[in-house]
């Protein structure tokens, strides 16, 4: 329900999807919850998959970002592929630590 509100939100305009993680981080954890087990489906699709990239960015837990990079490189091969879910790729590429990358060379 929370994504395709969010999608709705983004795709008409009203937001974008930096404005959509300018509040504290407190105030859109629910949100943010509610994205877990579906990074792969919000990465591929044309109004959200920057949505990730900008939790990856501004979001401090810890746990929140271990979850979204495992999520990414869960499903990097086919993500990589994809015409929207390869910028996510890429941008996990950009903050993935040393040991994550073994994931990422065996896939």
């Amino acid at each position: 329900m929370v994504m395709s509100c969010v999608a709705y939100v983004i795709r008409m305009g009203i937001m974008s999807s930096k404005s959509a993680l300018n509040a504290p981080e407190e105030a859109i954890q629910f949100i943010i919850s509610e994205f877990y087990d579906q990074v792969v489906t919000l990465s591929t699709h044309p109004h959200v998959c920057h949505v990730i990239q900008r939790i990856q960015e501004h979001c401090s837990d810890p746990k929140t970002q271990r979850i979204v990079i495992h999520e990414v490189l869960q499903s990097v091969s086919m993500l990589a592929q994809d015409q929207y879910g390869n910028y996510d790729v890429q941008h996990v590429l950009e903050h993935v630590k040393p040991h994550e990358w073994s994931c990422i060379t065996y896939k």
